[in-house]
């Protein structure tokens, strides 16, 4: 089966005007495409919003993580944010620097991660934008329907990171739901 066989049509297709580009775009309307661009534009998005507080998206949720979870590991950060714990480096190295973290005495000789006042006086600043972020992304949507996206979202998630585990359906024959393909 080809991608193609299997996308909404076109706006050309359905009689619509296109802007500039391609009458009919292939990747349009299926979940990979459509995830990378609204990815692509939160993260756009964030980067603004966070870059007024001179902090990037990953450190933004880094120092909220953090605040939330006073004297948490850089361990336990990587595994709740399913992240390689060398990456966290130079993010807890940032904060760090920037006087907004701290280390703290942890569990023997492994050291835990709190917000210094500096970072409790950003992160009320910091989890207000989440909010309204959260706000714009599914502010239209009531309640159930914002927590069946959520659970949708974190579905995609973990069948990307299972991937090369999963059966390939058209491979079998058989689409995911077990009808055939």
């Amino acid at each position: 089966m080809r991608l193609a066989d299997n996308h909404p049509a076109s706006p050309a297709e359905r009689g619509e005007e296109t802007t500039a580009g391609l009458a009919d775009d292939p990747m349009s309307g299926t979940l990979h495409y459509e995830l990378r661009r609204a990815a692509g534009a939160l993260s756009a998005l964030m980067t603004r919003l966070f870059g007024e507080f001179g902090l990037k998206p990953s450190e933004a949720t880094m120092l909220m993580t953090i605040g939330r979870n006073p004297g948490c590991t850089q361990s336990e950060i990587a595994r709740t944010h399913r992240s390689q714990q060398a990456n966290l480096v130079p993010l807890i190295a940032r904060l760090e620097r920037e006087g907004l973290i701290a280390r703290t005495p942890g569990k023997g000789r492994i050291m835990g991660l709190a917000t210094t006042a500096r970072g409790d006086a950003l992160l009320g600043a910091v989890e207000d934008r989440f909010v309204r972020i959260d706000h714009c992304l599914a502010g239209h949507l009531n309640e159930p329907a914002r927590t069946a996206l959520v659970q949708a979202l974190q579905e995609i998630c973990r069948n990307a990171c299972h991937f090369e585990r999963q059966p390939n359906p058209v491979a079998s024959g058989r689409a995911s739901d077990g009808t055939p393909a």
